[in-house]
């Protein structure tokens, strides 16, 4: 985790600390559209996050994710969009970086509602989405970096502080090269057989 990722993991204890009780029970999910199993070389592929668990009453002063994903596979992605449950946009700070690992793609997305005087979040709902293109064959895990997800913020109901949150399972995948299509091979069928018989002809 490079240092700026550890500067917001910082701030997220010293903002949970002064709580007198805590919950950890917050989820977010990683889920996509498509079937990530059977991709192709130049498939789009849409990667969302989702936050779950929020009760009433619950606050949430920053919400951090940070997703990981093979570089030698995906390109460089785009459309880092905030979801529903952001109350503003001026708060929702994205950023695509290749980890400090040399190997991943790194999405980061942060809401803070002290970076604009905005309003926190207090619901269930999609927090965030990408999109990337499939340049490589391979197979692996699109996963969350190591301490992320994270969380803070208070319930306003019962005053427990929240801290922390959970990241569920990972999202599979498996990318191949395109099967030509029926065209494609008729066309190099008949281009084989014109090889052959000109090669035929010349032998006379």
């Amino acid at each position: 985790m490079n240092t700026y990722l550890r500067f917001l993991y910082a701030i997220a204890v010293a903002i949970a600390l002064p709580s007198l009780s805590t919950r950890a029970d917050l989820v977010v999910d990683l889920s996509s559209p498509q079937d990530l199993t059977a991709l192709k070389v130049g498939d789009t592929v849409t990667i969302e996050a989702t936050l779950g668990g929020t009760t009433t009453g619950d606050e949430l002063n920053l919400l951090s994710v940070n997703i990981l994903l093979p570089e030698s596979i995906f390109a460089t992605p785009t459309d880092l969009t905030p979801g529903v449950i952001v109350p503003d946009a001026a708060g929702f700070t994205p950023a695509s970086i290749i980890d400090s690992d040399g190997m991943n793609h790194s999405v980061l997305a942060t809401y803070d509602d002290s970076l604009a005087n905005t309003a926190p979040i207090s619901s269930d709902g999609l927090f965030f989405s990408f999109t990337s293109s499939v340049i490589g064959v391979g197979s692996g895990v699109i996963d969350f970096d190591t301490d992320f997800p994270l969380a803070t913020g208070v319930n306003t109901v019962t005053n427990a502080g929240i801290f922390d949150a959970t990241g569920g399972p990972g999202l599979a995948f498996v990318s191949a090269i395109p099967e030509p299509s029926s065209a494609t091979t008729l066309i190099l069928i008949a281009g084989i057989g014109f090889c052959r018989r000109g090669r035929k002809l010349v032998g006379r």
